[in-house]
């Protein structure tokens, strides 16, 4: 199905959800450079220090953790965003002509937007990685978490079944995240909607899932029902193309493709990188891995003393050198195919991920890459038993903190059962008020303890499971 050209002018929104005005002076920052701010300046974004990206947190000084990864992230999206914006500030200049004399839009622009986006990608993901995200869904397939569920409509379920940490950033970034007299980050559109990957609601039809099954996008959901009025404000005002009329779905923001494209860079050579340094993956397979993507990135006298034998710190020092060559080289190959095919996303025609369009050679080696950081690090002990470590405690975190808040909700009856449902409530943070949505309340008391626990740093996680369970108390450590 074809649909209307989404239009660059509209795309670029720089108006603010919440109807936020600042004074425009090109000598300030622009609209997507205070997005950065704020999102680097949040509680949320600081809390991803202390977050699993695949190994856990240690001692050791070159692995990555979330917040590492997601700064890599936004510097590979910033590049993305420029060299875009170039190519679309030529393709568009009489449409955006108006754009650039009055706000100043320039390549810096694009990449502010793209730059702010990948900051926050992974803002809403739990602690201990995607296992964390795991246990939070398949909590709601217990008994207890049935028995939860009962009294909530068919999305409101599916909202919560496949716990969604695109969702949960999404409702960060719009709703929970406070600051002073603000009921959000209160971001730019134009930011919201490149962040937003999966720009759908959890419960589809399937008939139309399966007519849409070709979109990269239809893999996940991006925001909550609780959310869902604030997104439709986002669609509207950048116009994005609407899938069906069936469901709350969405069409890509085009830069949603560029902030997707920098997190697989990043992913790719971060983890391969990782598995060298923590020994699952030996100095030969790294560097060959490597070299067969950077490829013609390299020069014939670098190769020569790259095959020189090397002590550990120059081994180190080559796999440094070789992972930006290939980070380079996949920025190169990014931009040449969001260029190619950036009339076919306008018009919803394209919806895959911009490396999976390029050379079947460059797709051969980047799947080497993934299966080999598969074999050697994810499946390694040491991942695998903090995922395990993880899935219990925050299961067991979701047991205590629902049953508690849901204490009383269940017959009508606003009085606690019990002293025990009233102490855990004190530990949660205060309820959002929904702004338009008038859901279950059982439904908005859990989205307050997924909200609670989603935040949780790995550390906070473990020492509160802990503490609650009498295993240890601060007291007595």
């Amino acid at each position: 199905m074809i649909y209307h050209k989404m239009q660059w002018e509209k795309l670029l929104s720089d108006e603010r959800q919440g109807n936020e005005k600042h004074r425009e002076d090109p000598h300030e920052r622009n609209q997507f450079e205070r997005d950065i701010d704020r999102i680097i300046f949040s509680e949320a974004f600081r809390r991803l220090k202390d977050k699993t990206q695949v190994f856990p947190i240690t001692d050791h000084d070159h692995v990555h953790n979330r917040l590492a990864h997601s700064l890599e992230v936004s510097c590979v999206g910033r590049s993305l965003g420029r060299l875009a914006g170039a190519h679309i500030l030529r393709e568009y200049e009489n449409d955006l002509k108006e754009l650039k004399e009055e706000k100043g839009l320039n390549e810096a622009s694009f990449g502010a937007i793209v730059q702010a986006a990948c900051l926050a990608h992974d803002i809403g993901n739990p602690p201990f990685g995607h296992s964390g995200e795991n246990a939070i869904q398949s909590w709601f397939y217990t008994e207890t978490g049935r028995q939860q569920l009962d009294q909530l409509n068919a999305s409101e379920k599916e909202d919560l079944e496949l716990f969604e940490g695109n969702a949960q950033g999404f409702r960060i970034l719009t709703r929970s995240e406070r600051q002073f007299n603000r009921n959000s980050l209160q971001l730019t559109f134009a930011t919201l909607a490149t962040f937003a990957k999966y720009p759908r609601e959890s419960l589809v039809y399937r008939s139309i899932l399966e007519e849409n099954s070709w979109r990269v996008s239809a893999k996940k959901y991006g925001f909550f029902q609780s959310e869902k009025e604030v997104f439709e404000k986002v669609a509207e005002k950048t116009g994005l193309n609407q899938i069906t009329g069936n469901a709350a779905w969405w069409c890509r923001h085009p830069l949603a493709f560029l902030v997707e494209a920098a997190d697989d860079i990043c992913y790719l050579i971060m983890d391969l990188e990782d598995g060298f340094n923590t020994g699952y993956i030996d100095y030969k397979t790294t560097k060959e891995l490597l070299l067969s993507l950077a490829d013609d990135e390299v020069k014939n006298e670098e190769r020569e003393i790259l095959k020189e034998e090397s002590a550990l710190p120059e081994k180190k020092e080559n796999i440094r050198f070789l992972r930006g060559k290939a980070i380079n080289k996949l920025i190169t190959l990014t931009k040449d195919s969001f260029i190619r095919n950036e009339k076919r996303i306008l018009t919803g025609e394209f919806d895959t991920p911009l490396l999976d369009s390029g050379s079947d050679e460059i797709k051969q080696r980047i799947k080497a890459i993934k299966s080999e950081v598969k074999d050697k690090v994810y499946r390694c002990q040491e991942v695998l038993l903090i995922e395990i470590a993880g899935y219990d405690a925050i299961s067991a975190l979701m047991s205590e903190f629902i049953i508690s808040v849901n204490d009383g909700v269940v017959s009508g009856n606003s009085k606690k059962r019990n002293k025990k449902s009233e102490k855990l409530n004190e530990i949660l943070p205060g309820k959002i008020v929904p702004n338009g949505y008038t859901g279950n309340e059982k439904y908005l008391n859990i989205l307050r303890v997924t909200d609670f626990i989603a935040g949780m740093t790995d550390s906070y996680a473990v020492s509160l499971f802990r503490e609650i369970k009498g295993i240890s108390l601060s007291r007595y450590r």
